[in-house]
C-alpha cells in the first residue's frame, strides 16, 4: 500500500462518524428514545404496583408494553434489535438515557404539587 497513513486516517474516519447512520431495520434515535422513556415509565408503574400489592404478578407490564408499541407504532421486534443494537453503543446508550433522566425530570417539574 502506497499511502498507508492515509487508509489509517479514512477508516478511523468513517468508523468514528459515530451513529448518524444506525444499521437496516432499527427504529430512528428519537423514536427509540421516546420509546425507552415509556417503557421506564411503564417499569416505573410495574414497580410501584408491585411494591404495594406485594405481589410479584401485579406488576406483570406486558400488556401497558403491548398497547405502548402499538400507539408508537412500532413492534417488539424493532425495539428489542435497537436495544441490542445501543447496548454495543455504551456511550451513546448512556447518552439516551440522560436526555430521558432529563425529559422525565421537566415531566416531574410540570405536575401540580
Amino acid at each position: 500500500m502506497r499511502h498507508p497513513f492515509l487508509f489509517l486516517l479514512v477508516m478511523f474516519a468513517f468508523g468514528c462518524g459515530g451513529n448518524d447512520h444506525l444499521p437496516k431495520g432499527l427504529l430512528d434515535r428519537e423514536v427509540f428514545k421516546e420509546a425507552l422513556l415509556q417503557a421506564q415509565l411503564i417499569e416505573a408503574k410495574a414497580s410501584q404496583e408491585m411494591s404495594i400489592a406485594h405481589d410479584p404478578s401485579v406488576g406483570r407490564p406486558r400488556a401497558a408494553y403491548h398497547a405502548m408499541f402499538e400507539k408508537q407504532g412500532i413492534t417488539e421486534a424493532q425495539f428489542d434489535s435497537t436495544f441490542a443494537y445501543y447496548q454495543t453503543q455504551p456511550l451513546e446508550l448512556k447518552a439516551l438515557y440522560e436526555e430521558i433522566l432529563t425529559e422525565l425530570g421537566k415531566r416531574k417539574d410540570e405536575l401540580p404539587q
